[in-house]
């Protein structure tokens, strides 16, 4: 449940993540949307479950990447911010030349010890127009793109080759990466580039 950065009301659930799912979770939530929303539901909700069923754009269970350089070029296009957040991303990375990642589908990313095969650019629907805070729909993404770059495209999908664990600061770019944690107090530095791999960023 998201409200707003810093509201008392947003909350971030997990469900079967880290631990079988159970009848005591499902409750809670239910309690929890229940209270906030009050008497406009018109009753009692429900979670349900849905075994194989994933709510993306595709049958298979893809991760999607953004680029914050690439964020960044649409704000100085657009003339104002924008959010990162509108793209609803799995990852976000820094350190990469803007649009740098639209070259990758059929390529093999590696972070540690994941691998990820890069399957496609990420066409931008209308979702990406509401601002992720206030809910409005205050800009045209799709429009911006098409008008200044001639495609709709922000971010790729990564299909998941051998699974791990990724943290923040950890390098990621073609082929076999190292672990690397970025120096300084800001795990969101800029990425430790290496001459031979001129795409390397950071999560």
């Amino acid at each position: 449940m998201f409200a707003g950065v810093g509201s008392p009301i947003t909350q971030t659930f997990g469900l079967g993540i880290h631990e079988p799912l159970v009848d005591k979770d499902l409750d809670a939530i239910e309690r929890f949307f229940q209270a906030f929303m009050g008497p406009e539901l018109g009753g009692q909700p429900r979670l349900v479950r849905a075994p194989g069923h994933i709510f993306t754009d595709h049958a298979t269970p893809y991760l999607s990447l953004i680029n914050l350089a690439s964020v960044q070029e649409l704000e100085r296009a657009l003339g104002r911010p924008v959010d990162p957040l509108r793209f609803r991303a799995n990852l976000y990375v820094l350190g990469l030349p803007a649009w740098a990642e639209l070259d990758w589908p059929g390529c093999t990313l590696g972070a540690g010890a994941v691998r990820c095969r890069v399957a496609e650019r990420i066409e931008r629907c209308a979702a990406t127009n509401v601002d992720p805070v206030s809910a409005e729909r205050d800009l045209n993404i799709p429009l911006a793109l098409r008008r200044h770059w001639g495609h709709i495209d922000c971010g790729v999908l990564l299909g998941v080759v051998r699974g791990g664990r990724l943290e923040t600061g950890q390098a990621i770019g073609p082929g076999a990466m190292p672990f690397t944690r970025t120096s300084g107090p800001s795990s969101r530095a800029s990425a430790r580039v290496r001459p031979a791999s001129p795409v390397l960023a950071t999560l």
